[in-house]
């Protein structure tokens, strides 16, 4: 399967499984970019917004390597991950110019979300289910 076919669904199960190999627990994860504009091509990335509570206390430079290093890029091409914890997701939230978690979760469609007792604001209207292709 070349990587512009690469449906969401099986981004979505595959980063499931990354993410529980890695035992991170994902408040919020959000596909975005050219996969979700229908615009992806074979040299094409998967762009990636994950929030977590576990990424407190890491530098933000070494955040996204448990998934990296258990991403399947044969399988699924490249990925760039942005990781936030939920506090600093919403400051970028609450600024009043654009900012990239906001064009992620503007254009972008939620693959994974925790409902109960996350601290994660966001409009539940912005919420888009993960497409079935």
């Amino acid at each position: 399967m070349s990587e512009h076919t690469v449906h969401l669904d099986a981004i979505r199960d595959h980063l499931e499984a990354v993410i529980e190999d890695a035992g991170i627990t994902i408040e919020l994860g959000v596909v975005f970019g050219s996969r979700v504009r229908g615009t992806a091509t074979e040299a094409s990335d998967t762009d990636l917004l994950l929030v977590a509570a576990d990424f407190a206390g890491v530098p933000g430079y070494r955040r996204p390597a448990p998934i990296l290093e258990r991403w399947e890029h044969a399988r699924y091409g490249p990925v760039d991950v942005l990781c936030y914890t939920p506090e600093e997701y919403n400051e970028f939230r609450e600024r009043d110019e654009r900012t990239l978690p906001d064009r992620a979760r503007a254009e972008g469609i939620v693959l994974l979300s925790e409902p109960n007792g996350s601290e994660i604001h966001a409009d539940p209207a912005e919420t888009k289910d993960a497409r079935r292709e």
